[in-house]
Formats: structure tokens, sequence, C-alpha cells
């Protein structure tokens, strides 16, 4: 209907943006772009606006401004079913920082953002076929939906000519010259998760995501898919109680150049409605159980909190909740818990230098629970076993998160989940250090060099919760050792 010929490329174009002003290009530059890649490229240009009456009076200041014919959608009411099938259909994707720039990505069609008030490194996709593109400036990124400045200044600094030559960089270019060769896994053992210089792909079955350096090293043991890692019977199991539906594994599996890579496999079974319903009502969502793990660890990588790389995530879904579901996590380097490294504090200085000075080291932990709270994020199982000094093939040492099956972000009533995980780290840490300790741990997490009144009141409450902790843990130690108990396995 659109009569585009088969020599013409079709080249969609996404001016506008729901989260406001700030985010849109000048419409006129967009015009100027479509002409000079439809004289110079030979493009047919399309435009894609939302239904709202803003976004389609931008698609009619660019109609009527470019001088060559360009096709809008504005008055086309296209299902978002059509519109995936159109970008699929696409050469390229020019458009600002919004939804279906996360459309091209998936149909793997070369996509050119631009940036305005929005940090990049929030929305990282990992996305090989892309140029981003943004302007450093003194007032940015602001993250405001209207520019406070007016001078627009993140934005309007970017050219036409510079949107054109990377437009012109991904047309003219076949995809094996310009993408960027995927990491090797051999090349990452041994060092820290970046989550902005490593990416992933999709499993080829879809419902899951597998890290693009570890692709070789998974396939020989059939490990990527979900088939494949249910249906995995090696490596060495981590059982425990109260595990229920969870398997946990650990995988010792050959990488390149002689080295191998250590990685933690979790499967999880189907849960019942009571679990399901629990979800909804801590975490207003029923995602599959591997998905919280994976996601966490992405979020507060891209937030800076240091925890394990994550490699691949896969789930079944079985409404209305999922059928089976697995994470897999790669093993730290040099690393032990700081439960198992405090006992023998002396020994162990010769390998970790962050345990010779307890007040470096009480100030890193302090450090590292801060920034989780302080982004509004729980673990919610805070205890000394799942904080973990590692150092890397550098000789860098850091403190590290893990087991992030339960971290979540409350909307409501945070200072109970303030308190559950400094009373869990309180309760773990208390053999181990001193009350001067303690008050020095306090004053660093709440950045005061004297408790208010506040504070002191947040310390006490902290102290009742861990007491109801180790009320809790001698009745199910007492539990435990009965002769019943003990033959049936149950706690």
């Amino acid at each position: 209907r659109w009569q585009i010929a088969p020599d013409q490329k079709p080249v969609v174009m996404v001016p506008g943006g729901s989260f406001g002003a700030s985010k849109w290009w000048p419409a006129p530059r967009f015009a100027e772009l479509a002409d000079r890649l439809v004289e110079s490229d030979n493009c047919r240009i399309i435009l894609s606006c939302a239904p709202g009456a803003t976004e389609k009076e931008i698609a009619r200041q660019i109609a009527v401004n470019a001088q060559h014919p360009v096709i809008s959608l504005a008055e086309e009411n296209l299902r978002l079913t059509d519109l995936k099938e159109l970008i699929r259909r696409c050469r390229l994707m020019i458009g600002n920082d919004t939804g279906p720039c996360h459309i091209a990505a998936a149909f793997n069609v070369p996509l050119v953002t631009i940036f305005g008030p929005t940090d990049p490194r929030w929305t990282a996709t990992g996305y090989e076929k892309e140029i981003r593109l943004r302007i450093d400036v003194d007032c940015g990124p602001c993250q405001q939906p209207v520019c406070p400045q007016k001078h627009h200044r993140c934005l309007n600094e970017i050219t036409v000519e510079q949107v054109y030559a990377a437009a012109q960089k991904l047309l003219r270019h076949d995809d094996s010259s310009i993408w960027q060769t995927p990491v090797n896994a051999a090349d990452l053992i041994g060092t820290y998760f970046s989550p902005f210089d490593e990416s992933f792909a999709p499993l080829p079955e879809g419902g899951g995501l597998v890290h693009r350096g570890y692709e070789k090293v998974l396939q020989p043991a059939q490990l990527t898919d979900c088939a494949g890692v249910f249906a995995y019977d090696k490596g060495r199991r981590l059982d425990k109680p109260g595990l229920k539906a969870r398997e946990r594994l650990c995988l010792k599996l050959p990488a390149d150049q002689g080295q191998n890579v250590t990685l933690y496999l979790k499967r999880y079974g189907g849960c019942g409605f009571w679990s399901l319903w629990r979800r909804w009502v801590v975490r207003r969502s029923r995602r599959a159980a591997a998905v919280y793990d994976f996601d966490a660890a992405m979020t507060l990588a891209q937030k800076g909190i240091p925890v394990a790389r994550p490699i691949a995530l896969g789930q079944q879904a079985n409404w209305p909740g999922e059928k089976r579901s697995f994470v897999m996590i790669e093993e730290l380097p040099h690393a032990d818990a700081l439960e198992r490294l405090l006992p023998c504090r002396a020994e162990k200085q010769k390998e970790y230098h962050l345990l010779k000075n307890k007040k470096e080291l009480i100030n890193e932990i302090a450090l590292l629970v801060q920034k989780l709270h302080r982004f509004g994020f729980y673990h919610r199982d805070l205890y000394l076993s799942h904080i973990f000094l590692s150092r890397d093939k550098n000789g860098r040492e850091r403190l590290n998160l893990i087991d992030l099956q339960r971290v979540f972000e409350p909307l409501l009533n945070r200072r109970r989940w303030q308190i559950k995980d400094l009373a869990q780290l309180y309760y773990s840490a208390r053999d181990y250090f001193s009350d001067t300790d303690i008050m020095r741990f306090l004053h660093r997490y709440l950045s005061c060099r004297r408790l208010s009144p506040a504070d002191k009141n947040l310390t006490r409450a902290i102290l009742g919760k861990a007491r109801r902790i180790a009320r809790h843990d001698r009745k199910k130690k007492k539990t435990a050792n009965r002769p019943e108990a003990s033959a049936t396995g149950n706690y």
C-alpha cells in the first residue's frame, strides 16, 4: 500500500516519547535528517508515534517540514503486534530514548538512540547493533521530563550531522564488519561483573537469557536451554534443609586456554497457590522464582553494588505461575564468606589485605549495606554467610552480596526491612566484633558522628529483633536435636 520498492531502505523514526518533552530531539532536525537519508541512501522514512495528540503533532510537523514525502503512522492506529512486524522489516530505527527502541533490539534491527536527560547507564541493554548519541552537559543527566534550564542543551547540541553519520555507519556496513565480537569466558574468568560492558543473548527457545561470553562453555554440556538444564545430572549437589522445590548444584566446566569455570546452578520447580499469593503480597508480582535472583543481580550491579556475575536464566510458564525455572551464577574469584573468614582472621590475613585492618573491614561492610538500603533495596537474608570477600586476578579486593533471591524493593514500611537486615547482620557478627566495633559500624552506616534519638530507637529495634532471631534459632536447634526430628529430617 505504501509502494516501498525492493531496493529502498525502510527507516523508522520515533520522534516522541511518553516521558516528556526533555527527551524529544527537535522535530525540524528529524525532518532535515529524513531528507538527507532519502537523497543519499535511497531510504523511505516511516514516522512512528503514540496515539496521543502531542506525539501526532510532532509527526505532523516533521511531515510538513520534510522536502520529501514521509509515511506517517499518526493516523494509522496500528496495533502493537502490527508495529512490531513493521519494525522487524525495517533496515534501521532512529529515535529518542523510548520504548520502541527495545522492540528494534529484540528483532536485531540496527538502532540509533538519541539520549537527552536520561543517564544511559540506567537503560543499558548490551545491544551490539546500537549507536548511542549523547552530549555531556554540566546540568545533566537531570532525569527531568521538562528541561529545568530551558535551554535543553543535552539534546540541542546533538547535530543532524552526528545522527546522519551514525545512521550511515549502520546502513552501509555488513553486520560482520562492525558489530563487536562477544568477549570469551577465558577473558572474564577471575574478573568482576561489569554490567555495562557485558551482554546477554536470548535462549534459542525464548523465555531466558545467556551471557554471550559463556555460550560456548555451556553448549558442550547442553546447558543452553531449559530442557538441557533440567536434564543435566552432573555436578556436585549442594543440599541443605529447607530447599523444598529447589535444587543447587556446583558445576565445573572447561573454558578456553585450558581454564575451568565454576558455576552455581539453582533449579526451581513449580510453586503452589500460597507461594504465589505471598509473592504477590510482598513483591507485587508473580514472576518465576529464578527471575528474582537474576533480576536482583543485574539491578544491583547496575547501581554499583558488587555481586557475582549472572550467566543464564530460563523459565517455562504454567499458569498461574511457573512450571520450572533456573538461574546460573558464576563463582566469585578467590572468594569466601565472612562467616568462615572471621573465625580464622589472623590466619587468613595473608590472603586478604582487608582482614588485616578491622576498622577498614567494618567501614566496607557499612558502606555496602548503606548503599543497598539507600537505593531502596533490602536483602532479607543479610547474614555474614551471604557477604563474600573476594580478590580478582588483578589483586583488587571487595565485599560482595550473594544469594539474592529474596532481595526486593518495598513500597511501604521500609523501616521493617531495614531493621530485619541489620538485625540479621548483627546477630551473625556479634561473636567477632566488640560493642565499640558495632558503634563504629552504626556511625558509618548512618553517616553521623553521634546517634540521634531516632538512631537510638533504630538501634533498640535492631537489638530486639536480634533477640527474637536468637530465640528462633534456639528453638530450631532444640527441635533438630529431638530423636524423632533427626530420624525424619524435619526442622
